[in-house]
């Protein structure tokens, strides 16, 4: 048996033992008790690389299970270490039912608790086209060999599960790969990239690093003096991802707009927009992410943030939606975004203060 099809064979496994979990312990809860039963796992393989040689190679079977327990106004969890034998996992997920039990009345009443409901049930398994573990080091070697080339390979499945007392119960694998690299000058600079996704494909991968290769002799000339001024600079994605994960940070959550914290606050009184070319969404078609939340609902296939600089949606998770007031569209407890897309052509002005420069993001796409 190969290691990918060892990998299969484990996560089937994972989910047959997770199953049975739920039933043993929802079979377990006495009346006006609630609870949830959350897994992340992963079966990955990854090498590290440095100076063009592999340094370190392994394979990882990993897992967690969060146990939480609700009643009486009241919430608690246990985290504990999910194997897919049936005779561990029960024995570590039954006892942690019993300590909970115990811990749950001296805690303080959850004017917000959210307790379990509706019936939503999804099962989705997105398959990729990787590399053979056996074969993966010397798929990257040949196009980097005499290059002080260093970074990290890690692909495998991915696996989200949720089940609760209410009845909803979701399963979630996709299988990817990153390849997370830099090239170096002889002087210490970098090149860094990223190359990743759901296939494998030797032809895109012999063009990426043909482009960094270019960069790199591209940093290895004289830099040359820039005087003070206004400038078109161009943002590479990588760039471009680290600016929009800044959204994540309260900018979109509707619980951080109604206290306060969201840096678009007046984007929402109508007061500024941004620029009519920018537009955001979170679109989960790509399959990289689960669309169930901590609740077990189930997001929108495709929700628009922001459409032609105006801020039309925000991320509102069940809790947020009881405090406020405002309908739940299925976002996760940080009302962070989990599967952005940009449109593929934006030019984009964006405003910096004092030392700052006027940048305009060229056509570039995020999913």
């Amino acid at each position: 048996m190969t290691l990918m099809e060892s990998a299969v064979l484990e996560t089937a496994n994972q989910e047959a033992t997770f199953n049975r979990l739920v039933d043993a312990l929802l079979s377990e809860l006495q009346p006006n008790e609630y609870a949830k039963l959350e897994l992340t796992g992963e079966q990955s393989q990854f090498i590290r690389f440095n100076t063009a040689k592999v340094r370190q190679a392994g394979c990882i079977s990993d897992g967690e299970l969060r146990l939480t327990l609700m009643g009486d106004r009241r919430i608690a969890y246990h985290n504990l270490p999910f194997t897919g034998r049936w005779e561990t996992d029960w024995q570590q997920a039954h006892m942690s039912l019993q300590v909970l039990r115990q811990e749950l009345p001296q805690l303080p009443e959850d004017p917000y608790l959210v307790l379990p409901e509706g019936n939503a049930t999804s099962r989705d398994v997105y398959t990729g086209r990787l590399l053979r573990p056996e074969s993966a080091a010397a798929a990257i070697l040949p196009e980097v060999m005499g290059l002080d080339f260093a970074g990290i390979y890690a692909a495998g499945s991915l696996i989200r599960a949720y089940a609760d007392s209410a009845g909803q119960k979701h399963w979630f694998t996709t299988e990817s790969f990153s390849l997370d690299y830099s090239l170096f000058t002889a002087d210490g600079q970098a090149v860094k990239d990223t190359f990743a996704g759901n296939e494998w494909d030797a032809v895109s991968y012999a063009a990426k690093l043909a482009d960094s290769k270019q960069r790199l002799e591209r940093l290895s000339r004289s830099p040359k003096a820039v005087p003070r001024g206004q400038y078109r600079t161009y943002l590479a994605p990588a760039a471009v991802a680290e600016l929009l994960g800044m959204f994540s940070w309260g900018g979109v959550s509707e619980a951080s707009l109604q206290r306060g914290g969201s840096a678009f606050k007046l984007l929402r009184r109508g007061e500024k927009q941004l620029s009519p070319a920018f537009s955001l969404t979170e679109n989960f078609q790509r399959g990289l992410v689960p669309r169930f939340n901590d609740w077990g609902e189930i997001a929108p296939v495709e929700l628009p943030i922001i459409q032609a600089g105006k801020l039309l949606n925000t991320l509102i998770n069940s809790r947020t939606a009881k405090e406020y007031g405002k309908p739940s569209n299925g976002a996760n407890g940080s009302e962070s975004l989990r599967s952005l897309k940009l449109p593929l052509a934006i030019c984009l002005p964006l405003k910096f203060s004092r030392r700052w420069i006027r940048a305009y993001i060229f056509p570039t796409c995020i999913t």
